[in-house]
């Protein structure tokens, strides 16, 4: 059997996969509409396994094309994780509220079927939900790739903070190295904010513009949304350029930078100011990570 082809996003948007006999047939979408007519839905689930898609909140089945969390059951699928018995009860222990069938898998994933298909639409936990609305991070992130030509594909995040007691958008992003000299930050940021408003219907709080090859990835090169999520917040970006909706917040952040490092001078000072009262510790106070950086050998 012909392996599968395994489709980026912007392909997955134009073509439609389904498998028949032993060749890989695509249905091509024009104006989003199959141009095939009768599209073939041949193959089938073994009687074995079982996939439903299901509410995440109300553990209820979801209705043909309605997206849900992907639950799945059959003897292909382990029995939990080992010595984690919570962990184990929360994933592998999940009943339907509506028939009480079970137990299945939480995938964690987003899905929905149609005519015994099932598409994949991302994972829950990196799902963006603003004002009640449910946006996919990987359709805002292409936009963002595709709004201008300095912006690197496939390098960039988009994800969702808290802020003024309410959810808004953040967005960091990977230049090209070639643009890095002469990058307009207010061009391409301007150009970004018109592109998601214009296809999400969104307005962004944060745009970072990060250097080549320093956005944080998995080793076989997928973006790690949390740990964009977690550089952000603590201001370990490594950061071209930039925009925020509130400069005011921006100028906060600057001087909280500025009251740590005040703050690490002070705590280095006093550490150095034990050195002659614990004179055994000299050794293991120069090598700390406070001393060692403001006062290297």
């Amino acid at each position: 059997m012909i392996a599968p082809k395994f489709l980026t996003l912007s392909e997955f948007l134009q073509y439609r996969v389904a498998y028949q006999s032993d060749q890989v047939v695509y249905n091509f979408l024009q104006d989003g509409k199959v141009a095939s007519e009768k599209p073939s839905y041949q193959n089938q689930m073994p009687p074995s396994q079982q996939i439903v898609i299901v509410h995440p909140e109300t553990h209820c089945t979801c209705a043909e094309n309605q997206v849900g969390e992907i639950w799945v059951a059959g003897p292909s699928i382990a029995q939990g994780y080992w010595n984690h018995p919570e962990n184990t009860q929360a994933s592998f222990d999940a009943y339907l509220a509506d028939t009480r069938a079970g137990p299945f898998l939480r995938t964690g994933d987003l899905g929905f079927l149609k005519h015994g298909e099932l598409f994949v639409t991302g994972r829950l936990k990196d799902l963006i939900i603003i004002r009640g609305r449910n946006h996919y991070p990987q359709d805002i992130e292409l936009t963002v790739q595709q709004a201008h030509p300095a912006l690197c594909s496939g390098c960039g995040a988009a994800f969702a903070i808290n802020a003024d007691s309410e959810e808004k958008l953040v967005v960091v992003q990977e230049v090209e190295r070639r643009r890095l000299r002469h990058l307009n930050v207010v061009e391409i940021v301007q150009t970004i904010r018109q592109a998601i408003v214009e296809r999400h219907d969104l307005q962004v709080y944060a745009i970072l513009l990060l250097k080549t090859g320093s956005i944080p990835k998995t080793a076989n090169g997928k973006v790690q949304r949390y740990a964009c999520k977690q550089s952000f917040q603590i201001h370990t970006l490594n950061v071209v350029g930039d925009w925020l909706e509130n400069p005011r917040h921006k100028a906060g952040l600057i001087q909280l930078e500025k009251d740590l490092d005040k703050l690490e001078q002070q705590i280095a000072g006093m550490i150095l100011s034990q050195k002659q009262c614990f004179p055994l510790h000299n050794k293991a106070l120069d090598h700390s990570p406070i001393t060692s950086h403001l006062y290297p050998a």
